[in-house]
C-alpha cells in the first residue's frame, strides 16, 4: 500500500475506529442526524422531487454527450445516476407515505408519486441511450446520420491555469451569454458536479462539459 491508495472494506461497524487509525485518517465519530421539526414531511418529498428532476436532466445531457464523444466514462456516469434515480425514487414514497398519514385528503399527493415516476423514466431512457458505448458497439447508419446533422454541439475541455474561467465563479461567469453554451457537469479530481450552479468556483484542472443549443 502507498499514500494517497483508497481502501474499499467491508466489515463490522466496530473496527471502523481502528481501521481508521491505522490509515491514519481522522477520528471517525457517528453523524448525528438532527431533525427540524419545522420540515414537514411533505417538504423533504418535494426536496427529493426537485432532486431527481435535477438528475434526471443531467443524466439525458450526458447521456448524449457520451454518444457524441464516444465517452465510456460519460456513460459510466449516466447508470450511476440511474442507480441514484432509483434510490431517490424509494425516499421520495417513503416521505409521501409518511405525509399522506397526517393530511385529511392525501389524494392531491398522486401528482408527486407521478413526477417522481417520471424522474425515474427519464434516467432509464437516458441509461438505455449510452449502450451502445458501454457495449462499445458500431452506431448504426441512421443514428449516426441524425447525430450529425443535429445543432446541438457539446465539448469538453480542461480549464487552464490562468485562463479566464480560472477562479471564475459558475453563477458569475458569462459562458452562457458570450458562447451559448450551459454548463452540464464539470469533473474535479476524477469526480462530477453536475448542473454546477450558484457559487462554485472554477479551478485549474477542473475539465467542463459544455452543451450549445440553438
Amino acid at each position: 500500500m502507498l499514500p494517497d491508495d483508497v481502501l474499499i472494506l467491508r466489515g463490522a461497524r466496530e473496527g471502523i475506529a481502528e481501521i481508521r487509525e491505522l490509515a491514519g485518517a481522522p477520528e471517525w465519530r457517528i453523524a448525528a442526524i438532527e431533525e427540524d421539526p419545522a420540515i414537514t414531511d411533505l417538504d423533504r418529498a418535494v426536496d427529493v422531487l426537485v432532486d431527481m428532476k435535477n438528475v434526471s436532466e443531467a443524466a439525458v445531457g450526458l447521456a448524449y454527450s457520451a454518444l457524441l464523444l464516444r465517452d465510456s466514462g460519460l456513460a459510466a456516469q449516466v447508470s450511476q445516476l440511474e442507480d441514484r434515480l432509483d434510490e431517490m425514487r424509494e425516499q421520495l414514497e417513503l416521505w409521501v407515505l409518511r405525509a399522506a398519514a397526517e393530511t385529511v385528503d392525501p389524494s392531491g399527493l398522486r401528482g408527486l408519486l407521478h413526477l417522481g415516476a417520471a424522474s425515474e423514466e427519464v434516467g432509464d431512457a437516458a441509461q438505455q441511450l449510452v449502450w451502445l458505448v458501454e457495449a462499445d458497439e458500431e452506431m448504426h447508419p441512421v443514428l449516426a446520420a441524425a447525430l450529425g446533422e443535429t445543432d446541438d454541439v457539446v465539448v469538453q475541455y480542461p480549464v487552464a491555469a490562468g485562463s479566464p474561467l480560472d477562479g471564475a465563479v459558475v453563477g458569475g461567469t458569462q459562458v452562457g451569454d458570450d458562447t451559448g453554451f450551459h454548463l452540464l457537469a464539470i469533473r474535479r479530481g476524477g469526480r462530477w458536479i453536475y448542473r454546477p450552479r450558484g457559487r462554485i468556483t472554477l479551478v485549474a484542472g477542473d475539465e467542463v462539459l459544455a452543451q450549445r443549443s440553438p
